[in-house]
């Protein structure tokens, strides 16, 4: 199966949704973003995993450590852009390298369009978005610090608050400033 036949169903629920004009562009996007994941890891992700479990178990040492952690937390599916850019970029070695070469290339394809869905680097641009001002950036509180997405500059920081107070301080009026 290709990512097109895949996320063909949730496409069309979205035209169905964007059509009716009932939701803001920003819902019916995140709608199809969740749509299209839900089937992604329903799908061929579930098959990758068991087959990641699979290497955890035998070779341990084989598994990135954030695969690991992944793995070990019971609830490690979120939806904003820091999380779903480190979720990414943290299967993306060893998806390579133990699952299916022709996953490998769908995994992308997901990773790359649920940026895009989610509008976090600056590809997609909601029609219904104030990017006149406050909506410019979305800070994040997380436990002991704070994530900052700017999707309009690329940009995703997560900074420990106790540390790095006058560092995140200067980022925040550097980005209120442009």
């Amino acid at each position: 199966m290709t990512f097109e036949e895949l996320k063909k169903p949730c496409d069309q629920n979205f035209a169905c949704k964007e059509n009716s004009g009932c939701f803001q562009d920003f819902v019916n996007f995140q709608f199809l973003d969740q749509c299209i994941d839900d089937m992604f890891v329903l799908g061929p992700m579930e098959l990758c995993e068991e087959k990641l479990k699979e290497v955890l178990k035998k070779t341990p040492d084989q598994i990135s450590e954030c695969v690991k952690k992944s793995f070990a937390d019971k609830n490690p599916e979120k939806f904003d852009c820091v999380s779903i850019k480190e979720r990414g970029e943290c299967f993306l070695a060893d998806v390579e390298k133990h699952c299916d070469s022709e996953f490998f290339k769908i995994f992308k394809e997901h990773q790359d369009l649920r940026l895009y869905n989610r509008a976090c680097d600056g590809r997609l641009r909601y029609k219904d978005w104030d990017y006149s001002g406050s909506q410019d950036f979305e800070i994040r509180n997380i436990p002991g610090g704070v994530k900052i997405v700017d999707p309009k500059r690329n940009v995703t920081v997560q900074r420990n608050l106790t540390n790095n107070l006058s560092y995140i301080l200067s980022v925040l009026l550097a980005s209120l400033m442009f």
